[in-house]
């Protein structure tokens, strides 16, 4: 007697499984609804790789700090020459090197470097005019001086042409 109920209820549990409306379970740890059959269309499509907006703000911040940390390399120790192609040489590389560790491999992303290489050699000079002390510390107060005799606060300085903002 005990085994029929548990056949039945077996049985019972079977039919409910098989039944062709029942096309999803309720999963208690999501909280959700779970397709129990997916399509072969859906398993074989094509994945589009798309590039989001956050990855090329990276981008570009990887370059920054690249340049960033070629300025300082530059102030401090005297390791890389003072010529602005050098520098941009050597902060190339390395946003290269870093972007390669983070996995932002395509063009596009190196691309995304270079500008933000491109944006930290045209004002960067800005850093220096709102907080002079703390690069002076960082860099070296020659530096600062230097920067700005030859600058003007909120600027770009592009082709050595200023453009104030």
């Amino acid at each position: 007697m005990a085994m029929a109920a548990q056949s039945d209820g077996f049985q019972a549990r079977i039919n409910r499984i098989n039944d062709p409306r029942n096309v999803s379970y309720f999963d208690p740890e999501l909280k959700m609804n779970i397709p129990k059959r997916v399509s072969n269309e859906f398993i074989n499509r094509k994945r589009v790789k798309r590039l989001g907006f956050a990855r090329v703000g990276v981008s570009v911040l990887i370059g920054c700090l690249a340049y960033i940390a070629v300025q300082v390399m530059l102030g401090r120790s005297g390791l890389v020459p003072p010529s602005e192609l050098t520098l941009f040489g050597v902060a190339a590389i390395l946003a290269v090197v870093l972007g390669m560790l983070m996995r932002h491999k395509t063009m596009f992303l190196v691309g995304a470097q270079v500008a933000g290489i491109a944006l930290m050699m045209t004002s960067a000079h800005n850093a220096v005019w709102m907080f002079p002390d703390a690069v002076s510390q960082v860099i070296s107060t020659a530096y600062v001086s230097q920067v700005q005799a030859t600058t003007t606060p909120n600027s770009i300085m592009l082709l050595g042409e200023t453009y104030t903002l």
